[in-house]
């Protein structure tokens, strides 16, 4: 939510809401120990409202990745201060994968200490046609990263992709397929301009538990199954594929089907 005009949402639906605030665009860039003080402070204002916590926009960590509030030591400060300030906050991050991930790898020492301190690191635009995963090697990369993630007993949130060709259903199948991939169980999905009146049906989906983990072919489809049904993505690059399924089975995308066509960076959410 954005406060103050979100505060309306506190005691709507009894479920938390955290507060957006974004330090690269809101007045404190490049962070200072004063700007850190008054991000952290507008912190405990909505804490003290109600708020569950904080989503960090724009946490940006490398140069070509911008907005960022920077430097990365100070942004890694102002994460932990917001933790030390209040210890039960939520504390979302955004960071772009193609940022973050690489330093991930080389154990950066600003991100590792930011990431001592998060619940939540967004997949801004989740794997749409802004997400820049287009290739097969950079969507099992993806995979990793949240698997690595998920280690440090961090989850993601993968979002809707904003901007044209973004949020056909096309995309938020591929989406969703992709996220139930990757779900341990407490991770989220979202799609753009959804609203509880009037929300895309494959968002209602119940699969139940997963009784495997995810499984790659060689051909380039991906796979997992729940005990109430199956998903599946195509990567990026790969041939168009025809997957039968042995009996029908419903999708939100194509009604009840007893075979899917998907070509690269498609994917389908079936329930039995």
């Amino acid at each position: 939510g954005y406060p103050p005009f979100s505060d309306i949402f506190l005691g709507l639906f009894g479920i938390p809401v955290i507060a957006y605030h974004d330090p690269a665009t809101e007045g404190q860039a490049p962070l200072s120990r004063a700007d850190i003080e008054a991000y952290v402070s507008e912190v405990r204002l909505d804490m003290g409202l109600g708020y569950s916590g904080v989503f960090v926009d724009d946490a940006n960590w490398s140069a070509g990745f911008n907005p960022s509030p920077g430097p990365p030591a100070s942004l890694a400060s102002l994460i932990e201060s917001i933790r030390a300030a209040e210890p039960g906050a939520l504390i979302e991050m955004n960071s772009q994968y193609h940022d973050i991930w690489p330093l991930m790898k080389a154990h950066d020492p600003n991100v590792e200490r930011a990431l001592r301190f998060v619940n939540v690191v967004t997949k801004e635009f989740g794997v749409g046609p802004t997400a820049g995963i287009n290739t097969a090697q950079d969507y099992a990369e993806f995979m990793q990263y949240v698997d690595a993630l998920h280690a440090k007993g961090i989850h993601t949130t993968m979002t809707g992709d904003n901007r044209p060709g973004g949020s056909t259903v096309t995309v938020m199948e591929y989406n969703l397929a992709t996220y139930f991939l990757i779900n341990d169980g407490k991770d989220f999905v979202n799609g753009v301009n959804q609203f509880p009146t009037n929300s895309w049906p494959g968002f209602d989906v119940s699969l139940g538990s997963a009784i495997t983990h995810r499984e790659r072919s060689a051909s380039g489809l991906w796979t997992r199954r729940f005990s109430g049904g199956v998903v599946y993505t195509v990567e990026p690059g790969a041939a168009t594929q025809t997957i039968k399924l042995g009996k029908p089975m419903h999708s939100a995308e194509w009604g009840t089907v007893e075979s899917v066509t998907l070509a690269a960076k498609q994917g389908a959410v079936l329930v039995e």
